[in-house]
């Protein structure tokens, strides 16, 4: 094997992993990564004695005045990919808890997996709808107080409890829904977020079976039952992702001409266009729905040209398509079937974009190219992809330059700041703390190649069990 540049790939000393490995751990446990996590994740509170859940936002501003602390949901933003974000952390927190027992990571992994459960619950009409297969983009509920660890904070939800039309989504008021009255709830479930959903819930049967906590055992179930209706109602209806309007009516978004929502942006159906594109997407939501195929052979998983050009268009697409890819082959392996081509076609893709050069990467995102890459490649070896040492090299070099960045975030600690407003979250990283939690993913799983680890796991593992 050869690194880019074509010289001999050489081996990976240990004194690199174990160097990298301290890095890591150092950044969890001096940010306080699972409190901070845990203090700034929410949805409903159990005291509104209401269905609890939790999820990671956007559009939101910390505000502190008189030293109490608001999560003020700003107007103008908006939720609507918030799932994107949240999939990877409802999948980090279940392997943290799984393969280290760590506290706050179980808490997180039960209320993330209700959070998600909650996408599908939001939108039953009223008590008397049959449907609970029906996936908003997000639920917006009363504001109210929450409780972590001791501190409290006010969320502050009203400027999006409003009706709002956009070009892709609508917030839709849900007066009757049986489980958060009055809820609004934004529509039109767009295939953004999906690949992300889809590999957080390759973890989801393990969860289930394999907590140490009953009440996580059964979160787990419930989310994964309502994941296989979800996928269930888009394999039977054309691989379509249903919605509904604000008179609760069910329609397909974009499919006829009076409506103006995107179709590409709710469908897996381009096979018609091109035979391979969007296979894995359409895989993926088979097995999970009835774990079966449904006729779906994609090969290795790869339709580069398809997705280069649609790179081009919206560098996000190319996202999609590798997420889909990496949920296939994980979901694929989870449930026992043969995953090896899919898991090749793993490293073909990651081989092909750690070797573009700066002028042949799409839209000339260069730096976002290289940091997503680098989390990719971290997910793939996690479905069984072995990993040559300059890829092992290029996630040292991709993840130190987002940890030096993520330790200059003022917000770890909000409760201890002055009075001011400050972000919830990091803002514009490529890498984010989103993704710095891909290791435990990693280090959880039984899928695994063979070969040089990326990171010492046993070596992680002891630092993770006792942060806070």
């Amino acid at each position: 094997m050869r690194d880019r540049d074509g010289k001999p790939d050489a081996p990976v000393a240990q004194s690199e992993t174990q160097a990298f490995t301290d890095a890591l751990a150092s950044y969890y446990t001096d940010t306080h990564f699972f409190r901070w996590l845990y203090e700034t994740s929410y949805g409903v509170e159990a005291s509104t004695n209401l269905r609890d859940w939790s999820a990671y936002w956007n559009g939101v501003t910390i505000q502190k005045r008189g030293g109490a602390i608001t999560f003020r949901h700003d107007a103008g933003a908006s939720p609507e990919n918030m799932w994107i974000s949240s999939s990877r952390i409802l999948g980090q927190m279940s392997a943290a808890y799984l393969w280290s027992s760590n506290r706050l990571a179980a808490k997180l992994a039960e209320q993330y997996a209700k959070g998600l459960s909650a996408t599908m619950l939001g939108m039953a009409w009223d008590a008397n709808d049959p449907l609970r297969s029906i996936m908003a983009r997000a639920v917006i509920a009363k504001s109210h107080t929450i409780l972590r660890e001791g501190k409290t904070a006010f969320v502050d939800y009203d400027a999006w409890r409003t009706a709002h039309d956009a070009w892709n989504t609508q917030t839709i008021f849900v007066a009757q829904n049986p489980y958060w009255p009055e809820a609004w709830v934004q529509n039109t479930r767009s295939k953004d977020d999906v690949p992300h959903i889809y590999l957080a819930t390759a973890i989801l049967p393990h969860l289930a079976s394999f907590a140490d906590d009953l009440a996580i055992r059964t979160t787990a179930r419930e989310t994964y039952d309502l994941m296989r209706g979800f996928t269930k109602d888009v394999a039977e209806h054309g691989y379509w992702i249903r919605s509904k309007r604000a008179d609760g009516s069910l329609f397909y978004p974009g499919l006829y001409p009076s409506d103006d929502r995107l179709s590409t942006i709710s469908n897996f159906a381009m096979s018609a266009v091109y035979p391979k594109v969007e296979c894995p997407a359409r895989l993926a939501t088979a097995l999970i729905a009835d774990e079966r195929p449904h006729g779906e052979d994609c090969g290795d998983g790869l339709t580069r040209a398809a997705d280069l050009v649609g790179a081009e268009g919206n560098f996000y697409n190319y996202e999609i398509q590798a997420t889909f890819h990496l949920a296939a082959a994980m979901i694929a392996s989870e449930q026992g079937l043969d995953a090896d081509a899919l898991v090749r076609g793993l490293w073909s893709r990651a081989d092909f974009d750690l070797n573009l050069k700066d002028d042949e990467i799409p839209g000339g995102e260069v730096a976002k190219w290289r940091g997503k890459l680098a989390v990719f490649i971290v997910y793939a070896a996690a479905a069984g992809m072995p990993v040559p040492a300059h890829a092992i090299r290029f996630v040292y070099e991709q993840f130190s330059v987002a940890l030096a960045r993520l330790r200059t975030f003022p917000a770890y600690d909000p409760w201890s700041l002055p009075d001011g407003d400050y972000p919830l979250h990091p803002k514009g990283e490529v890498i984010g703390t989103d993704a710095v939690g891909a290791f435990f993913w990693y280090c959880w799983s039984p899928y695994r190649a063979a070969g040089d680890p990326i990171v010492d796991c046993d070596r992680l593992r002891s630092a993770v069990a006792a942060s806070e």
